[in-house]
């Protein structure tokens, strides 16, 4: 579930890079935060990405100026699941943009994914 830590802010700032979707589509309230800071959210990503400047066809390097140390390890992680051949379960909007990401760097990655609902949240 969702804890209210702004972990969903990079996710959805990487997910509208990796897409070229406008911010409003892929970003959803997370932890359940009010208008205000559901729109400020929403700017603080828009800002990020253009002060960034990350290059959508270059995976790693959108992790690398939006993503955070989370969605980069969670990557990894289903990178080398994938080159052990397990299974690893996708849970949630965090774990589908990291997915997504390590798709975009190898795409055998995706036969050993395993999506374990259909979230809330609009970006996943």
């Amino acid at each position: 579930g969702e804890m209210g830590i702004g972990n969903t802010t990079t996710s959805s700032a990487v997910l509208a890079v990796l897409l070229d979707a406008p911010v409003e589509t892929v970003t959803g309230r997370g932890g359940g935060v009010t208008d205000e800071a559901f729109a400020r959210k929403k700017a603080v990503i828009q800002k990020a990405i253009a002060i960034n400047a990350p290059d959508r066809n270059d995976t790693i390097d959108v992790l690398a100026k939006v993503g955070g140390f989370d969605l980069a390890a969670m990557c990894g992680a289903f990178l080398g699941a994938a080159a052990t051949r397990r299974p690893v379960v996708i849970d949630g909007l965090i774990s589908a943009v990291a997915a997504l990401c390590a798709c975009r760097i190898c795409p055998d990655v995706r036969a050993y994914l395993v999506p374990s609902h259909a979230s809330y949240e609009i970006g996943y």
